[in-house]
C-alpha cells in the first residue's frame, strides 16, 4: 500500500510537470479577428508560423529570447504613425515544407494593407520587434538608422535581418549570416 502511494506521488509530479511544459510551449497569438479574416481572404493557403512549427531547438532559443511571443507574428509601430501594423510569418497550412513569407499587415481605411517583403527557403524562419537605432550590416559599410521600431527576421543559428521605415522606404541590413 505504502509503495502505491509513492508510485502514484511520482506519477502525480511527472504528469504535473508534463503539463507545465506543455503550457509553457504554448505563445500568444491571438490574432485580432478582422486581420484572421483578411488574411484567408489574401493567403487561404498559408497560416502563421507558431511555436509547436519550430523545431525543438529554435523553440528553445525563441522561448528564451521572447518569453510567450508569437514566434510568427508581431505588433510593431514600423512606420511611426501609430497605425495598427504586424509583422506576419506566413507558411504553409499543410505541414510538408515550402517557405516562410515575412508579411506586413497595416490597417487602412478600407480594411488591412499587405506588403510581402522577404521570403525564406524554410518554413521556420521567426519574426520579432525591436527597438529604434543603429543597425549595421554584416559584410558591408551599410548602415540603417531606424526612427522607429524594427523587424528582425531569422532562423536560428543560420541568418538574421533587419527591416526598418527609412521615411520613403524600407532598408535592409543582415545581422548575421
Amino acid at each position: 500500500m505504502r509503495l502505491s502511494v509513492i508510485a502514484l506521488g511520482a506519477v502525480a509530479i511527472c504528469l504535473s510537470t508534463f503539463s507545465n511544459s506543455r503550457i509553457a510551449a504554448q505563445e500568444s497569438c491571438d490574432i485580432p479577428k478582422v486581420l484572421s479574416d483578411a488574411l484567408r481572404g489574401k493567403y487561404p493557403e498559408l497560416t502563421v508560423l507558431r511555436i509547436n512549427d519550430l523545431p525543438q531547438s529554435d523553440r528553445e532559443l525563441f522561448q528564451k529570447e521572447h518569453g510567450q511571443d508569437c514566434a510568427g507574428m508581431t505588433k510593431v509601430d514600423f512606420y511611426g504613425d501609430g497605425a495598427p501594423t504586424w509583422a506576419l510569418v506566413l507558411v504553409p497550412s499543410e505541414k510538408n515544407g515550402g517557405s516562410a513569407k515575412l508579411i506586413l499587415a497595416r490597417k487602412g481605411s478600407r480594411g488591412f494593407e499587405f506588403s510581402a517583403l522577404d521570403s525564406a527557403n524554410q518554413p521556420t524562419a521567426v519574426v520579432w520587434q525591436a527597438p529604434s537605432g543603429t543597425y549595421s550590416d554584416l559584410e558591408s559599410d551599410k548602415t540603417i538608422r531606424a526612427k522607429h521600431q524594427v523587424l528582425v527576421f531569422a532562423s536560428y543559428e543560420s541568418w538574421a535581418i533587419v527591416y526598418a521605415w527609412m521615411d520613403n522606404h524600407i532598408g535592409k541590413v543582415w545581422l548575421a549570416d
